[in-house]
């Protein structure tokens, strides 16, 4: 859930200051990253590490980088 509302956060602030994502893959990038910053808080208040949760941490660690190489090589289309 904290996830969803810094996602939302952002693209909201994104909209009132009138910048679009410059590819499709960026509002995953923002996701994800959202996601991760959530997840190291939760290491460091209160969640076990136990195989599920590393999993899940560096599921999303890999998710993170391939939408940004993913971004990049759109943004890269868009302007070339």
């Amino acid at each position: 859930m904290p996830a969803f509302f810094l996602t939302l956060i952002y693209f909201i602030y994104r909209y009132f200051t009138g910048k679009n994502p410059t590819s499709a893959a960026w509002p995953i990038y923002v996701a994800s990253v959202a996601l991760l910053i959530t997840q190291i808080i939760g290491f460091i208040t209160f969640l076990p590490l136990i195989f599920d949760t590393v999993t899940i941490f560096l599921f999303t660690a890999c998710m993170l980088f391939i939408s940004r190489q993913a971004h990049n090589t759109r943004k890269k289309e868009y302007f070339f």
